[in-house]
């Protein structure tokens, strides 16, 4: 979901004007739980796993933005730190 969010963000312009506040409230609370239940296996988990894990946030954000899939990253352009703790 943190990565969704930050997808809608940083390349849904048109609804980010909007809806960003709302959205950075979701990534901060979104962080606050991972924050509690992250462990270095996890993360090791999560950061083996980052290009799955965008996949389907990609495919989300595609879904709730209407918007071209080309209009977002092939990559993840989000490392598991900026995930973790972008503000």
């Amino acid at each position: 979901m943190i990565i969704e969010r930050l997808l809608l963000i940083d390349y849904w312009k048109e609804e980010s004007q909007y809806s960003k506040n709302h959205w950075l409230a979701e990534v901060d609370a979104f962080q606050l739980q991972l924050e509690d239940k992250i462990t270095t296996n996890l993360a090791q988990l999560a950061e083996d796993n980052l290009p799955r894990l965008y996949g389907k946030a990609k495919k989300n954000a595609v879904r709730k933005s209407r918007l071209p899939e080309n209009r977002f990253p092939d990559h993840c352009p989000y490392s598991l730190e900026d995930i973790k703790n972008r503000q």
